[in-house]
């Protein structure tokens, strides 16, 4: 039931943004490039815990199904979700590599 209050916040939150926006001309959100992301050294040797992993594929999940909703409401800040969920998703492998790599 939290998920689905947080992903509905999410939406409420996105349509709220185009109805501020309708009056201003859409730029496209500027990609950014995943290795921007800062990664402490420490995080990337320590195993992650179950609650982490569990937490990074809540948070995947919940991006993906607003990146999927903003795309099929035509809003948009959709591709700006779907560069969000893409990256939260590669992120998310990494977790699962890193957990596989230290387990093994």
């Amino acid at each position: 039931q939290a998920k689905a209050d947080q992903a509905v916040r999410l939406l409420e939150a996105l349509k709220e943004q185009q109805a501020s926006q309708s009056a201003l001309p859409v730029v496209p959100a500027p990609s950014v490039p995943v290795a921007a992301a800062s990664v402490t050294p420490a995080a990337l040797s320590a195993a992650p815990t179950r609650e982490e992993l569990e937490q990074a594929k809540k948070d995947m999940n919940l991006l993906v199904w607003a990146a999927k909703t903003a795309a099929e409401k035509g809003l948009p800040q959709a591709t700006m979700m779907k560069a969000k969920a893409d990256a939260k998703a590669l992120e998310y492998e990494r977790i699962v590599e890193r957990s596989d790599s230290v387990r093994h």
